[in-house]
């Protein structure tokens, strides 16, 4: 699990930067924060503490995220849960002010004031009288102090006050009207590492190790797997490959008319049990992972959409170029005869251009399937990983996609929700749901359907009636031609019965045309000409 998470941040990373002055770059900046956070709760869920300081420590200095608050701001609140007083407010101090002559980390005004106030808020426990005036300027000038002897330095966040925090050196707070002491966090060096026993995680390095490379293993290939593969190509058959029908999420949440998914999903037990794994100690993650994978959709998409426009625009370019040169050449003939051979040449170049044209789109339109298949497949893989009901790795099977679509429609609500209201009462709200589930559920297993009649019981049929003997049942039966369908429309209906159907004339085969794979962008077939 930890493997997927650094291979997804240094991939949403390198990708943000690129688009580090386009308009996606706020989008893409929420979106790796997300993952940042859902990665610290992710070691914090599974009880090691010191990974979850040290994955905070990590989104603190991303180049992306480390200067949006919220990170900050987890930050501090989980050192200060953690009981860690001096690691929170090392962590207020280097977004706030900075530390060793660096400026703050956090410039957005909005999140100054709300790390300021809850910095105050940590600080007033001890000291009630303390004002933001007061904390402000013991800040500044500790911090401007200790900066030529090199203090505040929270470069290392490998070692805290125990064998999980983060800090090194403490800076003493003093208010500039009476000089005492504002806090006793005062320790300006190192405190001692613990014993090595300490230090050791919950769950053994070897099975974090296999599990790590398995995972890496399925994010780093660049094909579908060799059994999918073979699974698409039976379904493409002679036709074009198409991307999914029923991608995992949909742009928008999906109105759900009942709050239990009940009816989307068509069974009470599958609801029942998805509820209860989002009410698990990891359901937060499974979320977290869930509005990631919907993020990661809604960027290829983009990527997608954005290559058809510019094959396209491209094309044009190319196309008014070569008209500009075909009225070029016609201009040069000077008789008849030879215009009409310089027009026969220029209908052949237009003819093989437009041809040229089509194999590009169609080529562009079939990677483009092949890419959303793939995301599709490491979707499904992520899924089942993370225990999620009604996912048991990759499948091309219709039935299948379309009942995971609806999972993930409900996933897409339900952290939608939970991101509108918060964990608590989204938590009640699942607790309350999961009753009425119970409820319904031990009535249908109360109340089972009549189980089918035993084939013993189920009337019997009377035998078919012989076939008939001749025209008036006795003699040898009629003898007739061997059947010639020019002879057949050709017949006279017979009495009492009526003429069979002729044959029906089918049109001549013309290959389907490709359809953009998701909606918007291009991608569909272009005639720059004229039919002949």
């Amino acid at each position: 699990g930890q493997m997927i998470f650094q291979h997804a941040l240094l991939t949403w990373v390198d990708d943000a930067r690129e688009k580090e002055n386009t308009a996606e770059y706020d989008t893409m900046q929420q979106a790796i924060v997300t993952l940042w956070l859902a990665y610290a709760e992710y070691f914090s869920s599974a009880h090691q503490y010191k990974s979850a300081m040290e994955a905070y420590d990590q989104a603190a200095n991303c180049p992306v995220a480390g200067s949006v608050g919220t990170v900050w701001l987890s930050y501090a609140q989980y050192a200060q849960e953690r009981g860690k007083k001096r690691t929170a407010q090392q962590v207020y101090i280097r977004a706030l002010v900075g530390v060793n002559g660096a400026s703050a980390a956090v410039q957005e005004e909005q999140d100054r004031e709300i790390l300021w106030q809850t910095f105050l808020e940590m600080m007033q426990e001890n000291s009630p009288e303390l004002t933001l005036s007061a904390l402000q300027e013991a800040v500044q000038s500790e911090q401007a102090a200790a900066a030529p002897a090199g203090g505040g330095d929270l470069g290392d966040s490998n070692h805290g006050d125990d064998h999980d925090g983060p800090a090194q050196k403490r800076i003493k707070l003093e208010a500039p009207e009476t000089g005492s002491g504002v806090t006793d966090m005062v320790n300006m060096t190192p405190p001692p590492h613990p014993p090595e026993m300490e230090k050791n995680h919950v769950i053994s390095s070897e099975a974090v190790d296999m599990e790590a490379n398995a995972f890496l293993s399925v994010l780093q290939q660049k094909e579908v797997p060799p059994d999918i593969l073979a699974a698409w190509m039976i379904r493409d058959g002679q036709s074009l490959p198409q991307p999914p029908a029923h991608p995992l999420f949909s742009p928008a949440p999906p109105k759900l008319s009942d709050p239990t998914a009940k009816n989307l999903l068509g069974d009470v037990k599958l609801a029942l049990n998805l509820n209860q794994r989002l009410q698990s100690p990891s359901g937060t993650i499974v979320l977290k992972l869930c509005q990631a994978l919907w993020t990661l959709t809604a960027l290829t998409e983009q990527q997608t959409s954005e290559a058809l426009i510019e094959l396209e625009e491209s094309l044009k370019q190319v196309h008014k170029q070569r008209e500009a040169n075909f009225a070029m050449r016609m201009a040069t003939a000077t008789t008849p005869s030879v215009k009409q051979a310089v027009q026969s040449h220029i209908e052949q170049d237009r003819q093989a251009f437009q041809r040229a044209c089509d194999e590009q789109r169609q080529k562009l339109q079939q990677d483009i399937a092949w890419q959303l298949r793939r995301l599709l497949c490491v979707q499904q893989q992520i899924l089942t990983q993370l225990q999620v009901p009604g996912f048991t790795g990759p499948t091309v099977v219709e039935s299948t996609l379309e009942q995971q679509a609806k999972i993930c429609a409900y996933l897409h609500a339900a952290f939608y929700l939970r991101n509108r209201i918060g964990p608590e009462p989204h938590l009640a709200l699942l607790a309350a749901q999961a009753k009425r589930l119970e409820e319904q559920f031990a009535q249908e297993f109360a109340n089972p359907p009549p189980p089918p009649p035993p084939p013993m019981q189920q009337q019997q049929q009377p035998p078919p009636p012989p076939p008939q003997q001749g025209l008036y049942g006795n003699g040898p039966p009629p003898s007739y031609p061997p059947y010639n369908p020019q002879q057949q429309q050709q017949q006279q209906p017979t009495y009492g019965h009526p003429p069979p159907p002729p044959p029906p004339s089918y049109p001549p085969y013309r290959p389907p045309q490709q359809q953009p794979p998701y909606g918007g962008g291009g991608g569909g077939q272009y005639n720059y000409y004229p039919p002949p």
